[in-house]
């Protein structure tokens, strides 16, 4: 009587409680919980975590979603939440955490999201139509005081629909989908080997998570047990998400491993090179650096170790530095990067207002001197904000001129340019119509080159009065990046040489600017013919073995991005060059061999005018024989024929 009241009033509902609400909004919970580390806490961008938090997400609303269908009442409420919830299941989880597998390339995962999303869709709406058909209503599970518990009732085996067997089969459909695609993942493990044993074990350990997902799934299914993939869930999310965080840590000591090398390059992109733009702007993009860097700060060690004996700059100190600009400015809100072994540059986004700016960044300075001990004897320069990125070399070298005035006062000073030089008075070198000039040379321009000349040399003397002295030190500085312009640009280094030694003493005659100028043209003139030689021999040497590459395949479906990469050049500037080279396009000189060589067979061989097409590269005769009249004004039978005549 005991043992049958057990089992009949509190065993049962025990069972159904746990098996119903507790275990899987236990297991819900905790999958929400991943979720919301994954999303928010390790921050990611790799598309395997975006994936798996989306994986996670879907998944706990699909564990949620129980406990809300058995108590949301008489049908036909619960019918629409468990369709909803598999359609979720079926077109959101199981190809997310497919998806999220990081063994798969990224443009594959690409390739098969759409493929993915559509079956899970189709066998959501599978499952859903059937389980509608097949539902005659609910019935209650059991009942906790007054209150009643509904479930559907879907009878087993009922024609015609058999809807129960069908909801079943769509659950094992997509287990099976998991289960194939992890079985053949860890079977291709191997070939993950040579990228380390990390990568190797993350393979291994995301793959078995997405078994046991499959096999909890697939038991659970087959025998009614629901509780068991409940369950499972957990079990298989340790493995899955054990996986992806070791990829997270491994690309963060990859990141780390790039930051240092990015900043490094970033720096001789800001200091030395402002034509460069785009590719700062990518790497400030990487670096996670928002607003508009416009300002630089240079902080120079001092010369003499201070008590500490502290002389340069270490992992700490930069470290520590870092810390305290980002409690001061914000994360992402600067770059700070090394300039050696006793420098640091500090690039930060400033109002363009002068007397603004200059406030900001001097209390900048001195706060961090005040918080930091070991800046404290550093002396700092800081040049003014600048329009924008693509001119923050101006603000460079304005901090260099003010840190090495700095450096030129005991104390550790920090020194605003406009302290030492008012921005009216300032000369301002011309930059942009040198380098426009330079270009002209590199890329073997005469025309634009003859163009640039004047206007540099119009702001040239402004620039240095009219000191000639000071222009002609100016001339041996422009001819040496002339030079060296044109040796970027693949000129013979060994005519350039010999020109630049003549170069340089003839310039030691220049007495006036006109003279400068008047020189400058007839040499410019000089450099640029060796650079258009060069480029011609270059041009020349490829569209020679370019030829001697279509001679050989000619018979072949060849295009002519199989000849530029032949020739190691890109399509574009490939059939550039050809064209101008040869005078004709690629695909009328090989028109032209394949035609010559036909001639040549149909003169010197029997064969038939089919097999000849085939010979030269043509799949169709006809084709072939049409462009054989377009170029000879005969057919080939009729060239054929011409030939035999006496």
């Amino acid at each position: 009587m005991i043992k049958k009241l057990w089992y009949d009033h509190l065993h049962m509902p025990l069972l159904e409680i746990s098996g119903n609400i507790l275990i899987p909004a236990l297991s819900g919970l905790i999958l929400f919980i991943l979720f919301l580390y994954f999303a928010f806490i390790e921050e990611s961008r790799s598309s395997s975590t975006k994936y798996f938090t989306l994986f996670l997400i879907s998944f706990s609303i699909f564990l949620f979603g129980r406990p809300v269908q058995i108590l949301s009442g008489a049908h036909p409420v619960p019918l629409i939440i468990n369709n909803i919830r598999s359609l979720i299941f079926a077109s959101v989880t199981i190809p997310m955490v497919i998806l999220a597998d990081f063994s798969r390339p990224p443009e594959d995962r690409l390739t098969r999201y759409r493929p993915l999303f559509f079956a899970g869709m189709l066998l959501g709406l599978i499952y859903g139509v059937f389980n509608t058909l097949s539902t005659t209503g609910s019935e209650v599970i059991f009942t906790i005081g007054s209150f009643r518990v509904f479930d559907s009732v879907t009878p087993r085996r009922y024609a015609p629909w058999y809807g129960r067997e069908v909801t079943i089969g769509v659950y094992m459909t997509l287990a099976a989908i998991l289960f194939t695609d992890s079985v053949l993942k860890i079977r291709r493990a191997g070939s993950y080997r040579e990228k380390g044993e990390v990568q190797l074990k993350r393979v291994y350990l995301y793959n078995t998570g997405k078994i046991i997902f499959a096999l909890t799934f697939f038991g659970g299914s087959l025998l009614h047990q629901w509780w068991i993939y409940y369950v499972g869930s957990l079990a298989s999310v340790f493995f899955l998400g054990y996986g992806v965080s070791l990829e997270i840590r491994e690309n963060r000591r990859r990141m780390d491993k790039v930051i240092s090398y990015i900043r490094e390059d970033l720096i001789q992109d800001l200091s030395l090179d402002v034509h460069r733009h785009q590719q700062v702007t990518d790497m400030l993009d990487l670096l996670q650096i928002s607003g508009e860097i416009n300002t630089f700060i240079v902080l120079r060690a001092p010369a003499v170790p201070n008590r500490e004996g502290f002389t340069g700059i270490s992992e700490t100190l930069v470290r520590e530095t870092t810390a305290l600009l980002e409690k001061i400015l914000g994360k992402n809100r600067f770059i700070l990067m090394t300039m050696g072994t006793d420098m640091l540059g500090l690039c930060l986004s400033c109002r363009k207002d002068p007397q603004t700016s200059r406030m900001k960044t001097t209390g900048l300075c001195e706060t961090l001197k005040k918080s930091q001990k070991d800046l404290v004897n550093f002396n700092i320069g800081i040049g003014r904000a600048c329009s924008g990125l693509k001119d923050l070399k101006k603000s460079y070298h304005e901090a260099i001129t003010a840190v090495d005035y700095a450096s030129s006062i005991e104390g550790g000073q920090v020194i605003h340019i406009s302290d030492i030089q008012d921005e009216e008075s300032r000369p301002e070198y011309p930059q942009k119509e040198k380098q426009a000039f330079l270009t002209a040379i590199r890329t073997g321009d005469g025309v634009k080159a003859a163009e640039q000349l004047p206007v540099l040399m119009s702001r040239l003397p402004r620039y240095g009065g009219e000191e000639e002295n000071l222009l002609k030190v100016r001339i041996y500085e422009l001819l040496g990046t002339m030079i060296e312009s044109a040796m970027d640009g693949g000129g013979d280094v060994d005519d350039l040489l010999k020109l630049s030694g003549k170069l340089f003493a003839e310039s030691a005659a220049i007495r006036s600017s006109t003279q400068m100028e008047d020189w400058l043209r007839a040499r410019t003139e000089d450099i640029i013919g060796i650079v258009s030689r060069s480029h011609t021999n270059r041009s020349q040497n490829i569209i020679r073995k370019a030829k001697e590459y279509i001679d050989a395949h000619f018979a072949e479906a060849i295009s002519v991005k199989d000849v530029a990469h032949e020739v190691c050049i890109s399509e574009s500037y490939f059939k550039s060059i050809f064209k101008k080279t040869s005078g004709y396009s690629y695909s009328e000189y090989l028109t032209i061999v394949r035609i010559n060589q036909a001639k040549k067979l149909l003169k010197t061989t029997e064969k038939a005018i089919t097999e000849i097409a085939m010979d030269v590269g043509y799949q169709t005769p006809n084709s072939f024989s049409a462009l054989f009249k377009r170029e000879t004004g005969m057919t080939p039978t009729q060239y054929k024929n011409s030939s035999k005549e006496p």
